[in-house]
């Protein structure tokens, strides 16, 4: 009987190792911004996939969107939908709403190690929404992230785990 509850136990605790390890392993979601100039940024980004600089300058809102967290849908302009992925498999996609930019994914979105220029040069944002939904635990560069964004009235850092940020000038 001591064998059986045994041989019980051992294979209930290796399904949990199991399916932990396996947990541990589900695919991160990177987007393509970010890196060391300021060309790589989300404005330079949005202007090499068809946006007019014009256009991004009635900017006045960022919003990042979990789809995985939210029981509602956005009703988006469409009209600049694209892949912002940095595997380019359409796990983050940006659409826009006005003068609103819906930066939306499933599950949690990872910042890139370089994460330089973020949000560099958005002279109209007034506000950055969901960066509760971003993991920075992998960022080392954050220099010039919120640079030139003199209208920005709110952000909420307080998620943000910057213990591998070696900059942020």
């Amino acid at each position: 009987m001591k064998k059986i509850i045994l041989l019980i136990t051992t294979l209930f605790l290796s399904f949990f190792l199991l399916f932990d390890t396996v947990k541990a392993e589900e695919k991160k979601v990177y987007w393509n911004v970010g890196g060391t100039t300021e060309d790589a940024g989300l404005k330079q980004v949005l202007i090499s996939n068809g946006f007019a600089s014009d256009e991004i300058e009635n900017i006045t809102k960022i919003v990042f969107y979990d789809n995985s967290k939210s029981n509602t849908s956005i009703d988006y302009d469409n009209i600049y939908e694209f892949d912002l992925s940095k595997e380019q498999d359409k796990s983050v996609i940006v659409a826009t709403k006005g003068t609103e930019i819906y930066i939306q994914f499933n599950g949690t979105l990872y910042f890139n190690a370089e994460s330089n220029y973020m949000f560099y040069n958005f002279s109209n944002i007034t506000s950055i929404e969901g960066l509760e939904y971003i993991d920075t635990s992998e960022v080392t560069m954050m220099n010039y992230m919120f640079s030139n964004c003199e209208k920005l009235q709110t952000l909420d850092l307080s998620n943000f785990n910057t213990s591998n940020v070696i900059s942020m000038s």
